[in-house]
């Protein structure tokens, strides 16, 4: 998808790897976060994925390592800066394992991304649902492999 001509990449933030960016004091400073302020890529989402964010992020095991008022200026920011799409329909996903990770993989397809920046071992470990989408312009990609694309742009 992503031309050498062409515009910043796209990239959709899996909910693990944001709560990963929110955690300690340091959150605002999270490489992800200066990548994303800095210019370097289109932050794509949906009501969905941010939903869950919340959600997740409300949870005790998350919450005690994240500041309190973070998940909410989060959703501030994302709701300035971030391109929200609406996924597709459920019939437009390839086969995955984990019917919970369908709106994910449906959101980074109708936002057309360049990235889908994930630590669930259910996305990354299925060759199948890799291969079906990088068919369709949509790498899947572990955090340090996608500062890495960046950094070689």
């Amino acid at each position: 998808m992503l031309s050498a001509e062409s515009a910043m990449p796209k990239a959709l933030i899996d909910t693990n790897v944001l709560l990963a960016a929110c955690y300690g004091r340091r959150a605002w400073q999270s490489p992800l976060l200066t990548a994303w302020l800095g210019g370097h890529f289109d932050w794509v989402t949906s009501e969905a994925l941010l939903a869950e964010f919340m959600q997740v992020a409300a949870r005790p095991e998350h919450a005690r390592r994240i500041r309190a008022g973070v998940p909410q200026e989060m959703e501030k920011l994302l709701r300035l800066r971030a391109t929200f799409v609406t996924p597709l329909p459920a019939s437009e996903s390839p086969p995955c394992r984990d019917p919970n990770d369908l709106f994910v993989i449906l959101t980074a397809l109708a936002g057309q991304v360049d990235y889908l920046v994930t630590m669930d071992g259910d996305l990354l470990d299925d060759v199948s649902l890799m291969q079906a989408m990088a068919a369709r312009g949509v790498r899947l990609v572990v955090p340090i492999e996608f500062f890495v694309s960046l950094r070689g742009r």
